[in-house]
């Protein structure tokens, strides 16, 4: 999937959800990680998988699916928007390695001490998807782990999102049911 501009990238956040979150100070929060550490030499990163997440389709999430996600953002062959955060220079899909059912080990091609950054939403392309997952069928079903499913969509037009009600996370009551998001240009205003 293409993302073009903010309102796609609004529209993968409803739905995908990264190992952990950047805030707007740069601190990294647990999201589908709970955990990460790296070895004395920084070049093996060991991330803990959150256990009891389910994608919308019902599957639950494993390390089978982040060693997916990350094994195809790394094949240089598919020539992914996320080789500009994650070359091969810093992860290659043979670096991306499941230690057990919860738990996924990186192995990089040098010491990176911002590594967990590059894994996390500051690097939009990171967005965790099902195991054998074809990422070409993203735009038309957005299977995701995130606190909403896609309801419809019509490209270059809107979608319109539901509440996951199977959701792994806290979901505020006073969320609106279902949500809107118009791709659709508006015509500007003019002001006096």
């Amino acid at each position: 999937m293409t993302v073009a501009d903010q309102g796609g990238l609004d529209m993968l956040g409803q739905t995908g959800e990264y190992l952990c979150l950047s805030g707007q100070t740069l601190n990294l929060t647990p999201v589908l990680a709970t955990s990460w550490s790296a070895n004395s030499a920084a070049d093996v990163w060991t991330f803990k998988i959150r256990q009891g997440v389910k994608f919308h389709n019902g599957a639950a999430l494993t390390a089978d699916d982040v060693v997916y996600t990350f094994k195809l953002l790394t094949n240089a062959k598919n020539a992914s928007n996320s080789l500009s955060a994650l070359p091969n220079s810093v992860l290659t899909p043979a670096g991306v390695v499941k230690v057990d059912d919860f738990t996924v080990a990186f192995h990089l091609a040098a010491p990176n001490g911002n590594f967990p950054y590059l894994v996390s939403s500051d690097n939009y392309n990171a967005i965790i998807i099902p195991n054998n997952y074809d990422p070409a069928s993203w735009q038309s079903s957005f299977i995701g782990t995130g606190p909403f499913k896609l309801g419809s969509y019509t490209p270059k037009v809107g979608a319109t999102f539901t509440r996951n009600e199977s959701y792994w996370g806290t979901q505020g009551t006073a969320v609106v049911h279902p949500v809107h998001v118009s791709t659709t240009p508006r015509p500007r205003r003019s002001w006096p």
